[in-house]
């Protein structure tokens, strides 16, 4: 089988994006087998066209417990493609569907699923958010007090982190709104 890779970014909160690419290029006849480079890259095998439907979890406690975690899906016809870092990918053949069946099947629990997310990679934003852009903002004023190089690559990179982090925080607020109503 012939092996095809695709460059695509998914920021962490657009797991349901990330599905729907993953199911339409299934259904063009390439089957994702993994990602690499950061997650950037996706590897599909080539095949006959079908229809599938991919769905993404985040639960790296699970994974202690793989074989009970994927039972319990395996035994909902859900078959576990890839599994990295605490994500999970899962596919299911569209005609094994008997509604619109997602392995999240309330809002209450992808809310949860958002707060795995967020409580891992949080940390990190707010690390280079706080302390490792601002630090590298000020060192690389020169003493000329003009900006360098340096400068202007950690005022990007601020405007990035600040990014996402509305972005989560958006997406979240979303969410917890569709569950409390």
């Amino acid at each position: 089988m012939k092996e095809f890779k695709e460059y695509q970014y998914f920021f962490f909160t657009d797991y349901e994006e990330e599905a729907e690419y993953l199911s339409y290029m299934n259904s063009k006849g390439y089957y994702f087998t993994y990602r690499s480079f950061g997650g950037m890259i996706y590897h599909f095998i080539e095949g006959t066209p079908c229809e599938m439907v991919y769905q993404i979890d985040y639960n790296p406690k699970a994974l202690k417990r793989k074989d009970d975690y994927l039972q319990i899906y395996s035994d909902c016809g859900w078959e576990k493609v890839y599994s990295k870092k605490g994500y999970t990918y899962f596919r299911k053949p569209l005609a094994l569907m008997k509604s619109e069946e997602e392995i999240y099947c309330d809002p209450e629990s992808r809310l949860e699923m958002l707060r795995r997310i967020i409580w891992t990679r949080m940390p990190i934003i707010l690390i280079f958010l706080l302390i490792v852009i601002p630090i590298n903002i000020i060192t690389s004023v020169n003493s000329d007090g003009l900006f360098s190089t340096g400068t202007f690559t950690g005022i990007v990179l601020l405007i990035a982190y600040l990014i996402m982090f509305i972005k989560v925080i958006l997406k979240y607020k979303k969410l917890k709104e569709k569950v409390q109503k």
